[in-house]
């Protein structure tokens, strides 16, 4: 699952978001515009790819912030959905889904500036098209993977045998359209094959093996901007712990470290002579992960019984308040003042920000008028 971004902008459309099944390679096509949420994505993807597939066991995606947003991770945990990320260090979890991925990405955006007015409308006959396509490394078309069947013959128009002009024009710009479909898809599988065939080496490695770890400049602190040309290529050396798929390694890093620990072949390269008595280290990095701080307390509530804060954390949208447990939240954060944003034995008018509505909060216990069109079930709320 990916974005592809930067595209014309259609009644608003300037994204687009690509859900491929790893199996087949069957993929759908979603348009959407600026700003969505991880509620809006999340919505979209139960409209359009639940009701025809139901749900995945899985899904894999890079670390964009919709993906990694605590929303996106709670409602596909409690979906029962494994939500897995690329590595830290390489967006792809295997060479055939790199390929996939660029392919679907310049493929998609060579037909948008063919059609960089209509690109929305054609959208689904594009997604037909890719479906339908031939693909060499499956050695079959994503659509009979998926419906053990060819599609029905989709009868290429006659120019002049139309009654309607309308119906002319129609059929003679869908097929236009599916003839440049298929041309473009063919140019962008053939360029990224031989990008591909430029750097791909035929390594593996065995659980035990000593590899050496590649580390993109631009991540490191150790240097300058300027002096990347003086930084160290690889680190490690770092052993191996398991084979992850067909193309990624789980390495043992140091304890510290603060990063994936799963790491594509392309990025190692084999440690020769005597094993080492110790691991290497790794250089510092940017942008390490900070830990949220609580912007806001929103609501409260009593949940069987037990006092409960919804926060809002530094950096993140409303849709990502938490429900925590009133002591945890005040020992973890001593500090934080609760005096004005909570006053839970006094009663005062509050703006439900969810809902735009306000309400009268009652003292603690006591049953309170609540917003139109939200009932209680387990949890009371006092505001």
């Amino acid at each position: 699952m990916d974005f592809v971004e930067g595209l014309p902008k259609v009644r608003g459309k300037t994204v687009i978001l690509v859900v491929v099944d790893r199996l087949s390679k069957a993929a759908h096509f979603l348009p959407l515009a600026h700003p969505f949420t991880a509620i809006s994505v999340a919505g979209f993807f139960f409209a359009e790819i639940f009701r025809l597939h139901g749900l995945p066991e899985s899904i894999v995606s890079d670390h964009d912030k919709i993906f990694v947003s605590s929303f996106w991770k709670e409602l596909f945990r409690l979906a029962g959905t494994k939500l897995a990320f690329s590595s830290a260090y390489h967006p792809q979890t295997d060479g055939q889904t790199e390929v996939v991925n660029r392919t679907l990405g310049m493929f998609l955006r060579c037909l948008t500036s063919d059609y960089p007015k209509e690109w929305v409308r054609w959208l689904p006959w594009v997604e037909y098209c890719y479906n339908t396509s031939y693909h060499t490394s499956l050695g079959d078309t994503p659509f009979r993977l998926v419906y053990g069947r060819d599609p029905p013959k989709l009868i290429s128009y006659i120019p002049g045998t139309a009654r309607l002009e309308g119906v002319e024009q129609a059929l003679l710009s869908r097929d236009q359209l599916l003839a440049k479909a298929r041309e473009r898809l063919a140019q962008a599988q053939q360029h990224m094959k031989l990008q591909y065939d430029k750097t791909h080496r035929d390594l593996s490695f065995e659980v035990g093996d000593w590899v050496w770890l590649r580390i993109h400049p631009h991540r490191q602190l150790s240097l300058s901007r300027g002096n990347h040309k003086l930084l160290p290529k690889f680190h490690g050396p770092f052993q191996v712990q398991s084979r992850v798929g067909q193309a990624a390694y789980k390495l043992q890093l140091p304890p510290e470290s603060r990063i994936h620990d799963v790491f594509h072949v392309s990025l190692l390269k084999p440690h020769k002579g005597n094993p080492p008595a110790t691991m290497g280290t790794l250089p510092l990095l940017v942008n390490p992960p900070e830990e949220s701080k609580p912007l806001a307390i929103i609501r409260n509530r009593l949940n069987h019984g037990c006092l409960e804060f919804l926060v809002q954390w530094q950096g993140k949208s409303l849709e990502e308040a938490s429900w925590e447990p009133a002591d945890t939240f005040r020992a973890s954060y001593p500090d934080f003042e609760l005096e004005d944003k909570l006053l839970v034995d006094e009663g005062s008018d509050v703006m439900d920000k969810f809902w735009g509505q306000t309400y009268q909060r009652r003292r603690m216990g006591q049953r309170g008028d609540r917003p139109e069109g939200i009932q209680s079930n387990k949890a009371t709320e006092s505001g």
